[in-house]
């Protein structure tokens, strides 16, 4: 159980990075 529960964190962790870096790449484009 921990172990699926740290995986998810960071799958959760991760697709906020991938977002944070799709915003930040729109922004230098504008």
């Amino acid at each position: 159980m921990n172990s699926i529960l740290f995986n998810e964190m960071i799958i959760f962790l991760w697709n906020i990075d991938i977002q944070c870096i799709r915003y930040d790449t729109q922004l230098m484009r504008n």
